[in-house]
């Protein structure tokens, strides 16, 4: 599978170009690709929403448009006729796109109610042994069962258990920080699709930083890659994810529907 020579992550390229629908992400030059795909009308794993509409874009220059078939003349009409490149829609343009979808004859449970931006942040093991060493508490532990204790507001990692990849922080009788490789199907033991979460008052102590080197180096050890994503506005998060080692690699932008109970077929 070709990956284009300025990207060197081949796992995650394979992971996007199943996320997108597509053979492959790169190796295409610095153009853009619109592609109708059926995953876009139902929900993702570890998702509750489908994507109408998938815009990729790696940091190298090469995009893909992924979009629910009932939408995607729509959609090449409107880079069409704006002339528009591989980079991602402005806020502005993002809007328009958004109303012109709105016009398409959509089922109700594929009808877009948002924009979704991410930065998306990719790490191999050349990136985090090439980084200093993170300082680990003495209370991090792998977490392999359910039935511990969480702090308020963090989401206990039960999909990973037992065999999927989870770190926490414990303070006195609860786990404060938290991060895990999401399952994702295809590719899960080769690509960490990374979550984590710190309940605020145990947050800039470095719990999280512990947490994700933690699923990182499971990861990196047996040759496997990491893959982060965050809104561009959570600047804490992107700067946890290159203290840790990560680079930036991507960017996307979605057209995401309300939350789907099941998949459309």
């Amino acid at each position: 599978m070709s990956t284009g020579g300025n990207n060197p992550y081949d796992s995650l390229s394979k992971y996007a170009a199943i996320r997108l629908g597509v053979s492959a992400v790169g190796g295409a030059g610095d153009g853009l690709r619109i592609v109708p795909s059926l995953l876009r009308v139902r929900p993702e794993s570890s998702f509750s929403y489908a994507r109408v509409l998938y815009w990729f874009r790696l940091r190298s220059g090469e995009a893909t448009v992924s979009v629910a078939p009932a939408i995607a003349d729509v959609a090449a009409r409107w880079i069409t006729d704006r002339s528009h490149g591989p980079a991602l829609p402005d806020d502005e343009q993002a809007q328009d796109l958004l109303e012109h979808v709105h016009r398409a004859e959509l089922p109700p449970e594929l009808v877009p109610v948002g924009i979704v931006r991410h930065e998306i942040y990719a790490c191999d093991c050349a990136d985090l042994v090439a980084f200093p060493a993170v300082s680990a508490p003495a209370s991090l532990l792998r977490i392999i069962t359910a039935g511990l204790t969480y702090a308020e507001g963090i989401y206990p990692p039960e999909h990973c258990f037992p065999d999927g990849t989870a770190y926490g922080v414990m303070h006195g009788r609860q786990i404060v920080s938290v991060a895990y490789a999401h399952r994702i199907g295809p590719l899960e033991a080769e690509v960490a699709d990374l979550g984590v979460e710190t309940a605020p008052q145990y947050r800039r102590r470095g719990y999280a930083r512990a947490c994700v080197h933690g699923v990182c180096s499971a990861y990196v050890a047996r040759g496997g890659q990491a893959w982060y994503e965050c809104s561009p506005s959570n600047v804490p998060s992107q700067l946890l994810a290159q203290s840790v080692g990560f680079k930036p690699w991507a960017q996307s932008l979605s057209l995401r529907t309300n939350s789907m109970e099941m998949a459309a077929e």
